[in-house]
């Protein structure tokens, strides 16, 4: 089965992820085109993710410290601004600050307007990296989008910044729900 899915063309993995044309067709068009969208994008996000490890692997980074310290330069969030930004636990936004603490990228500090708070900051060394690695990476990432012109870029950019948008609010009204779980029964008592 794997071998199968390997060795189909980029076009068919997509459509493989797609919908078949009944269900589309029962969905209607523009459900269907849309749901179509979300699946592609869930299978896109890991593959340029996998191309930014590649990318970063000389320096010992991954993709997400390396968005963790982007994040970290232009806003020196908290642990919980940062884990939420990234959609993930403040368990593991706190893993990924202690190897970039470790790899001198990032440094701690403590909030001056709240003293609970830790705030993560870059270091030289990381804006020293990043000066002298950007351009080569611009050109890499920018490969991604050869088959595009400047006018559909601009596009695709404020779509998807509306899908991000939808997301982020999805995700909220989710977790605003009530549990979808069932409670369970209380457990009887042994006599």
């Amino acid at each position: 089965m794997i071998s199968n899915i390997l060795l189909m063309s980029r076009n068919s993995l997509l459509h493989a992820f797609g919908l078949g044309e009944e269900e589309a067709r029962s969905m209607g068009g523009d459900a269907a085109n849309r749901v179509r969208i979300v699946r592609a994008l869930v299978v896109l996000g890991p593959r340029l993710r996998a191309l930014l490890d590649q990318q970063l692997a000389s320096a010992g980074l991954t993709a997400q410290q390396a968005t963790l310290l982007t994040l970290a330069r232009s806003n020196q969030p908290t642990l919980v601004q940062a884990a939420r930004a990234l959609a993930t636990t403040r368990q593991n936004v706190k893993q990924i600050v202690d190897a970039l603490v470790r790899k001198g990228f990032l440094r701690l500090e403590a909030d001056p307007n709240d003293l609970r708070a830790t705030r993560l900051v870059t270091t030289p060394k990381n804006d020293a990296y990043w000066a002298e690695r950007d351009p080569r990476d611009h050109a890499e990432i920018l490969k991604v989008l050869d088959g595009i012109d400047p006018k559909e870029a601009e596009v695709l950019y404020g779509l998807l910044s509306r899908v991000f948008e939808g997301a982020i609010q999805a995700a909220a009204s989710t977790t605003d729900a009530p549990s979808a779980r069932p409670k369970r029964a209380p457990a009887k008592k042994r006599r």
